[in-house]
């Protein structure tokens, strides 16, 4: 079996080469409904995971976005990528938004919402999504506060 992340211009492939398999989309991860009694998935807090898709907050959580892989778990905390062309890592469990954030669209990606709405959603605005139940909206993202004025200007 290969595992081969996705880029701006290619798609992921977790396949064989008998059996290849190609995507370009990725799930939120904090969609999963962990089993009972578990208190993490996958090295992360199983109380943040969704586990339910009928929630008052539907229309703002990411459900399938454009993506370097076929899913990822973001942070609020997460960085921006350090340039255009950075490469989706798997396995990293931190600065997963980075799986998602590819300017793809002319500084956007395409998303499906919980609610089962599809729009564009500018990259700075991926952290103005509602990821996971505890994710904090009421503090400024945390990546974008980070970002340098060159790469604000290329992200625009």
């Amino acid at each position: 079996m290969t595992t081969q992340p996705g880029a701006l211009f290619t798609a992921w492939n977790p396949g064989t080469v008998e059996n290849p398999l190609y995507g370009s989309y990725g799930l939120n991860g904090w969609l999963s409904n962990p089993g009972q009694g578990e208190s993490e998935v996958f090295g992360r807090p199983a109380a943040d995971n969704w586990k339910f898709v009928y929630v008052k907050e539907a229309p703002y959580i990411p459900m399938i976005l454009d993506c370097g892989i076929w899913d990822s778990w973001p942070r609020r905390t997460d960085e921006p990528p350090p340039y255009e062309y950075h490469a989706v890592v798997h396995g990293v469990l931190n600065d997963e938004i980075r799986r998602f954030c590819m300017n793809r669209h002319t500084g956007a990606v395409n998303a499906a919402l919980l609610d089962f709405s599809a729009r564009k959603v500018p990259l700075k605005e991926l952290w103005d999504l509602w990821w996971h139940r505890n994710y904090d909206m009421t503090i400024p993202a945390a990546g974008l506060a980070r970002l340098d004025e060159r790469s604000a200007r290329r992200l625009k």
